[in-house]
């Protein structure tokens, strides 16, 4: 039971929490997919954009099932502090 309990812990310890896209503008409602198998809990899913020649990411938003279906465009998000 405590070798259970370990590896379950260690399992979540090592789970995936963040997915993080970046690059080229992010058509949100190609998410339904995700959102229908897993929902709104984990991992989270954030659009960042930046200058996509550097890799510099500039601005964030967290993403949810909801906003996916209704966007209509990319949405930038705010700025990073």
């Amino acid at each position: 039971a405590d070798r259970l309990a370990s590896e379950s812990g260690q399992a979540a310890e090592l789970s995936l929490r963040w997915v993080v896209f970046g690059g080229e503008a992010l058509e949100l409602r190609r998410l339904s997919d995700w959102y229908g198998r897993r929902g709104d809990f984990a991992p989270t899913l954030v659009n960042m954009y930046g200058i996509t020649e550097t890799t510099v990411h500039v601005s964030h938003r967290v993403l949810d099932a909801a906003l996916a279906a209704d966007a209509s465009a990319s949405v930038v998000g705010q700025a990073i502090s």
